[in-house]
């Protein structure tokens, strides 16, 4: 009886164990990316785009009045300029700039510093 009681215990724990690994687990969030390379923005009003020797996401769709954060994690200093010239900043190494996109469009833009980094902001209404 000894050994069913103890058996029985060691099946609770492990039942208990692995619902909270399904529970963590799910609750992460996963980042998917579809063949053309294009990462859908997270959160619901700021998105972020990484500067490493290129833009990352290089393509990334929003609404208008969202924010988008460009932050530097290169070596050199890069900007982010819009070939229409709405947009025009300039990040140091480990330096961030935002902008807000009020009106709906496409917003393609570069770095002056190395002009094949290229990204673009689709801007929805």
């Amino acid at each position: 009886m000894k050994k069913l009681v103890s058996s029985l215990s060691r099946l609770n724990y492990s039942i208990v164990i692995l619902f909270l690994v399904f529970s963590i687990s799910n609750s992460c969030t996963k980042t998917v990316i579809d063949e053309s390379g294009f990462v859908p923005a997270q959160g619901p009003s700021e998105f972020s785009v990484i500067i490493q020797s290129r833009f990352n996401p290089a393509e990334i769709k929003i609404s208008a009045g969202n924010i988008v954060t460009w932050t530097n994690e290169g070596s050199s200093i890069e900007s982010i300029t819009s070939d229409d010239g709405l947009i025009d900043g300039i990040v140091g190494t480990n330096e961030t700039y935002s902008f807000k996109f009020t009106s709906a469009g496409t917003y393609i833009y570069h770095s002056r510093i190395h002009p094949n980094l290229i990204g673009k902001v689709v801007v929805d209404y």
